[in-house]
């Protein structure tokens, strides 16, 4: 349905904005409550944080891989299984040492904003192929931190270039989101399987992602240099399991509808 409205938003306007208004207003509140409580929740137990975001994709992995359930699995579909699983854990890998603590570049160049409307636009993937994340994504990336704490009035005031970034992303995601609507609904009506094997892998992939990227790596480090949280660790492993629970619970009560 989401597909449909995003690839007939010029054709049906009226039918398509119906059904999109609720999600752009949910996603709003979602954005704004969701960055007061992240942002401060990431500076006291950020392992913790990451523990149920992970938990919440793995719980939902059976609602992705039902897809596949009875499918012959070939060399082609076992190919694309592995590549989309290999694919964040790379970029996460790459992050996590290319990336300082802080979440993002020192100084921004030209390039970084050219990286942000793509970024932007793979954001908007995450919001069309089951299973994926846009924070998993950004931690991935290694720009998860950077723009949760970007999101403060005396940020603003004293790097107001900040505003293009959001700007870029903000292109690369309507951009995206119009675009891939298309190809991802081309995709499934052709090749549905292989690209369900593709997306199973995608989705595997960002959720082991989150626990090794830019963002972990530093708790890591300061754990090496500083001694073990455990108040975040118990923490993390608890809300993983609470997560794992609650998003398998509620793909089953989906399925079964």
């Amino acid at each position: 349905k989401l597909l449909y409205a995003l690839g007939n938003l010029l054709k049906k306007f009226k039918k398509c904005v119906r059904f999109l208004l609720p999600i752009a207003i949910g996603l709003v509140i979602g954005l704004l409550v969701g960055f007061i409580a992240v942002q401060n929740l990431m500076e006291l137990v950020p392992f913790a944080v990451v523990g149920l975001f992970a938990g919440l994709m793995f719980g939902s992995f059976p609602a992705v891989s039902r897809e596949i359930r009875g499918e012959k699995v070939t060399p082609w579909r076992g190919a694309l299984f592995a590549l989309g699983l290999a694919l964040p854990i790379a970029i996460a890998a790459v992050s996590a040492l290319c990336f300082s603590e802080e979440g993002g570049p020192v100084q921004l160049q030209v390039y970084h904003y050219i990286l942000f409307i793509v970024l932007g636009a793979a954001v908007a993937v995450t919001q069309l192929v089951p299973g994926l994340s846009a924070s998993a994504l950004l931690m991935a990336a290694g720009y998860f931190s950077y723009l949760l704490n970007s999101v403060h009035f005396s940020y603003w005031a004293e790097n107001p270039l900040i505003f293009a970034v959001y700007a870029c992303l903000a292109v690369g995601f309507i951009g995206g989101l119009i675009g891939f609507s298309r190809v991802l609904s081309g995709l499934l009506s052709r090749c549905r399987a292989p690209s369900f094997f593709a997306i199973c892998g995608l989705s595997l992939g960002s959720a082991a992602s989150m626990f090794f990227n830019s963002e972990l790596y530093a708790v890591y480090q300061s754990w090496a240099s500083g001694g073990v949280a455990w108040v975040d660790l118990v923490l993390g492993i608890a809300l993983f399991a609470a997560g794992l629970a609650f998003a398998y619970k509620f793909s089953r009560c989906a399925m079964s509808k």
